[in-house]
């Protein structure tokens, strides 16, 4: 489900440029999801339903890494997930998607 928020999310911000934050609406504050501007534009930083990105990197990663264990390869879950996590732009979630890949290549050479 929290991926599938994030992919609502990021549909709604690109396609109809409209911001669903469920944080604002269930706590009374705002998500931290603006990033920094790159080349003039201000870059956005899905979070799902975590409050900032790198709860949402923080949350979803050890669900992948479960999936991962439990069925031994990597499925289209995983691939997506993953791929959320790396999309929102957060320190934490390249190094945990990075430490995740690491793992993936030491187990896959043995």
């Amino acid at each position: 489900m929290h991926v599938t928020f994030w992919i609502i999310q990021l549909i709604t911000k690109y396609a109809l440029d409209y911001h669903i934050d469920p944080i604002e609406y269930f706590v009374g504050y705002k998500q931290r999801i603006w990033g920094p501007e790159i080349f003039g534009i201000n870059i956005y930083r899905m979070a799902g339903l975590a409050n900032e990105p790198s709860g949402y990197a923080i949350t979803v990663m050890p669900l992948i890494y479960l999936v991962y264990l439990a069925n031994g390869k990597i499925g289209k879950l995983i691939l997506v997930s993953l791929v959320t996590v790396v999309l929102t732009f957060s320190p934490l979630a390249f190094v945990l998607a990075f430490s995740f890949m690491g793992i993936v290549v030491v187990r896959e050479k043995k």
